[in-house]
């Protein structure tokens, strides 16, 4: 079936987009799948000069985005700084790969969470127009509520999530409390080593053993 171009009244959407790049030199996606009322969303991990995440939602025909460096906040309360970059094409949406040096946002972008989003109020394009947008995410990782609220310094805005149980993926690894400190198992001299496919084995190095806990979100060392 063959791929039917961005409608005319999205061009001007993506010229940011499209002045920024070199598509001869870059795989990302130059040409769009026409868009629709659809409400996908996508963050897409950017190992890229300085790593952070891409928060993009469907809207109108284009991806809006914000750039997260340090993650869409996953427990209730917490907050984030996200800056609006400029709409990026449908098709980016699952966009994987390298883009390669010398390119604008050069470095290895990968999908960390995918699927629906949803405005929580009827008249969302005119609370965005205003600064604010709250919104459901539906996806294999999180599931929840978030809102984006603009600040004083464009192109700023800050990224709070505000209902929603644990990340999806936590709760079908079953969810438990973390423990406080985790006692470090130390080798043993044994006369022989066990049998089963369910042992690990690994050598014996003098020192210390250093645990890592994370809770919440944060970890300790």
């Amino acid at each position: 079936m063959p791929r039917r171009k961005t409608p005319a009244g999205n061009r001007s959407r993506l010229d940011a987009y499209r002045g920024k790049r070199d598509f001869g030199r870059t795989p990302e996606p130059a040409t769009d799948s026409a868009g629709g009322d659809g409400r996908a969303f996508v963050i897409q991990e950017h190992h890229a000069r300085s790593h952070h995440f891409d928060l993009r939602l469907e809207m109108d025909g284009v991806l809006a985005s914000w750039a997260v460096p340090k993650g869409v906040p996953e427990q209730v309360g917490d907050k984030r700084l996200a800056v609006r970059v400029e709409d990026h094409p449908l098709d980016y949406r699952s966009f994987e790969g390298e883009i390669p040096k010398g390119n604008y946002g050069a470095g290895t972008v990968a999908i960390w969470d995918e699927g629906e989003w949803a405005p929580a109020d009827k008249d969302w394009r005119r609370q965005l127009a205003k600064g604010k947008l709250k919104f459901q995410l539906r996806g294999s990782r999180l599931d929840g509520t978030w809102v984006l609220a603009r600040m004083a310094e464009e192109p700023n805005w800050l990224l709070r999530r505000i209902e929603g149980s644990a990340a999806a993926d936590e709760s079908a690894a079953g969810t438990r409390e973390t423990a406080a400190f985790v006692v470090p198992q130390l080798a043993r001299t044994v006369a022989s080593v066990p049998g089963g496919h369910q042992w690990r084995h690994e050598l014996k190095y003098d020192g210390y053993r250093l645990i890592a806990v994370r809770r919440h979100g944060e970890t300790r060392l």
